[in-house]
């Protein structure tokens, strides 16, 4: 019966509601579902793996291979594949995940390696990059629309997420909702205090600052001596090269904020996605954007999709381009980079140059029809850095192979230094942290709808926080978790967002006045429930904690 309470429960945030229209160059936000962290043995491993598709001259995929076809390259160095399975779609109208000649469960390997394939029931997840877009493609929305209309089977449970966090829709099989949903997305674009003199945009001050397109360069060298040279005087003139440089530089500190943002919002739907029953596709529509110099960040996404068996599908919704820029390609590929390597190493799919919306939609939005996961051993112990990594077909003329490009050799850290280890533990322990002075509020409104609102408060007294100085601003990052539970401790619902705050002096002095404040609403039948409330603050990574039970009549 709880069950089925549970899948009835409606999840509606308003987090931070009153500093939704504060500038946000001071006030950013990015938030997403949160659900308890799945139990696990923890076992110490330096396994790295790869998704991996094989296409032919067609680009139709190709089954069949074995371990002994495929030769893998750890910065240039030969390495021996230790774990090997082939993976092949289930076919249409198949409940177990069975193609034909393959085992049961849809596992093809050369020994018993890798847990049986999930039922052929999908769960998807749209991620769409609202931050990147100046006017949204409509046609993205219109695709994910009929897909969500028509072209979904009984079973399936679709989530939405947004870079920004506007919209967000936990996993439902309720076709209106997500409807509803898909028309509220918009364009949320971060307004920039930038250079008035040269503007870039982010891939302008990236290839500028990182001395990759030298037109670039000389287009804003020109412009800066056309705007602050208009008397022709040579030493301004020879001085403005200096000048672009610089400008690229804080142009790209900048604009890597609004890119870091959009991955740990990505991350935190791979997370989510991981819990979730069945064929775990995600789809991320985005026009691109600059991940030059976060390795770490994209392959922590990657190795938490592979763990979860996820399959990562993108389109670049931008569409055919008619730009004729000398240097497009380069462009094109250094926007493309994230969702073109994420793609490949999970065994998906990566489209661009295409305005055919809707047929590219329903493709990402399928498993793919075979696959094969690679793992690997390192032979040297990991340093910290990029390693490169380059899979082939032995002998395969006119194979193309969609794999990893590269990841992060971490170096094993105590678990206790993980911030999100250290709020799921807080969300489970139950007990009461006041490490920082919060507040936590639970209110009943009363019928509407048929359903009882809830009405989570969170207050932080910011007095009490202490805040970095950068750029004449103060700086701080709160996390907030909220979880509905039932009486009985069992997990219904819950929201997680984060909050980077840099603050003029007028605006740090309001919030220490007034408090950070953070509502959330959980909509839920007649019953008995708990709520639990978690706070972290990460410069001295200190964390509130508390709990609340209530009756909903």
């Amino acid at each position: 019966m709880i069950g089925m309470r549970a899948a009835r429960l409606l999840l509606a945030v308003t987090l931070i509601a009153q500093l939704r229209a504060a500038d946000p160059q001071e006030v950013r936000i990015r938030s997403g579902p949160y659900a308890f962290p799945q139990a696990n043995i923890s076992v110490q491993t330096d396994l790295v793996e790869s998704g991996v598709t094989v296409r032919d001259r067609r680009g139709d995929p190709v089954g069949g291979f074995t371990v002994a076809d495929f030769e893998l390259l750890d910065n240039g160095r030969p390495q021996e594949i230790s774990f090997f399975s082939e993976r092949r779609a289930a076919p249409a109208g198949t409940a177990q995940g069975r193609g034909q000649g393959q085992p049961a469960g849809g596992w093809q390997t050369g020994r018993p390696l890798g847990p049986p394939a999930p039922p052929a029931a999908r769960s998807l997840a749209f991620f769409f990059d609202d931050t990147h877009a100046s006017v949204y493609d409509s046609k993205a929305v219109q695709g994910a629309e009929k897909l969500v209309s028509s072209g979904l089977e009984p079973g399936d449970r679709v989530a939405l997420f947004t870079g920004s966090g506007a919209v967000t829709v936990d996993f439902t099989s309720d076709h209106e909702k997500l409807l509803a949903a898909l028309q509220l997305i918009r364009p949320h674009p971060i307004r920039k205090e930038l250079d008035a003199c040269v503007t870039m945009d982010p891939y302008q001050a990236y290839s500028i600052a990182n001395h990759l397109d030298w037109d670039e360069r000389q287009l804003a060298i020109a412009k800066a001596i056309r705007c602050n040279c208009p008397s022709g005087d040579p030493e301004c003139i020879k001085a403005q090269p200096a000048y672009v440089e610089d400008a690229s530089q804080t142009s790209w500190d900048i604009y890597r904020h609004d890119s870091e943002i959009v991955l740990d919002v990505l991350q935190i739907a791979v997370n989510r996605l991981a819990a979730m029953p069945g064929n775990r596709i995600l789809v991320m529509l985005s026009r691109g954007f600059v991940t030059g110099g976060m390795d770490r960040r994209k392959s922590a996404i990657v190795n938490a999709a592979l763990r979860a068996h996820i399959v990562f599908n993108a389109l670049n919704t931008e569409g055919l381009t008619t730009r004729n820029a000398r240097n497009e390609g380069l462009r094109q590929n250094i926007l493309s980079e994230m969702m073109a390597g994420v793609s490949g190493a999970t065994g998906g799919r990566f489209f661009k140059n295409t305005n055919d919306i809707e047929r590219a939609l329903g493709s990402l939005a399928a498993p793919p029809e075979v696959s094969y996961t690679l793992g690997f051993a390192p032979a040297r112990e990991a340093d910290d850095t990029y390693h490169s990594l380059r899979i082939r077909v032995k002998n395969g003329r006119g194979y193309q192979v969609e794999a990893r490009q590269g990841y992060w050799a971490e170096k094993a850290r105590p678990a206790a230094g993980s911030a999100q280890r250290r709020i799921d533990q807080a969300v489970l322990s139950g007990e009461t942290i006041a490490e920082i002075p919060t507040t936590l509020r639970v209110i009943l409104n009363g019928p509407k709808a048929g359903a009882p609102d809830i009405v989570v408060r969170v207050s932080v007294d910011a007095r009490h926080l202490r805040f970095l100085k950068k750029g004449g601003r103060s700086c701080q990052e709160l996390t907030f978790v909220a979880v509905l539970e039932t009486a009985g401790g069992e997990y219904l619902a819950g929201k997680q967002a984060v909050m980077d705050l840099a603050l003029t002096g007028p605006k740090l002095a309001s919030m220490q006045a007034s408090g950070i404040k953070a509502v959330m609403s959980f909509a839920a039948p007649p019953g008995t429930y708990a709520i639990r409330s978690v706070v972290r603050e990460a410069d001295e990574n200190r964390i509130a904690a508390a709990s609340a039970r209530f009756d909903v009549r």
